[in-house]
């Protein structure tokens, strides 16, 4: 069914979807998201190596994976029986770690083949470092919508 709605740069004439709507919807919650929901967010979309990651969903999830990590092999020292969780986390976290560096590479306008730099010792990890925190490309590239310039909510009338 299509609904007229109140965003910016549509006027009340102006129509879209109620699917589109909803994933605005969703949009426009994940800008208030917090780090372990950006984290989980990250982490459901663990198969989906297309599109961009802003900059903020990538820090989120590299930040609370390293927590993480950091806990496990804390927890590993005091109970040695931790190891396997430690291992078994890192295993599991290979291709999530690997589908979000490489959107986010997408977000800079770069293939993911660029994540092989990583096995250049020390400037290719400097390189990707440097990547990883540029600000992504404006408006659509060859690998999406900007995730950050979607359509944003104004009240009713303006």
């Amino acid at each position: 069914m299509i609904e007229p709605c109140c965003y910016k740069g549509v006027g009340v004439s102006d129509t879209i979807s109620r699917a589109e709507r909803r994933e605005t919807d969703v949009i426009g919650r994940h800008e208030r998201r917090g780090l372990l929901r950006w984290y989980l967010y990250a982490l459901k979309r663990y198969d989906v190596f297309s599109g961009r990651a802003r900059r903020k969903e990538y820090w989120s999830f590299a930040l609370v994976n390293c927590l993480i990590a950091f806990a496990l092999a804390m927890a590993t020292r005091i109970a040695p029986s931790f190891g396997v969780a430690y291992i078994l986390y890192g295993l599991v976290m290979i291709i999530p770690s690997l589908a979000v560096s490489i959107r986010r590479l997408h977000d800079t306008n770069r293939s993911g083949w660029w994540l092989l730099l990583a096995f250049v010792p020390l400037i290719g990890s400097l390189i990707l470092l440097v990547v990883f925190v540029q600000r992504g490309n404006h408006g659509q590239n060859r690998y999406g919508a900007d995730p950050i310039q979607e359509p944003q909510r104004t009240s009713p009338g303006t």
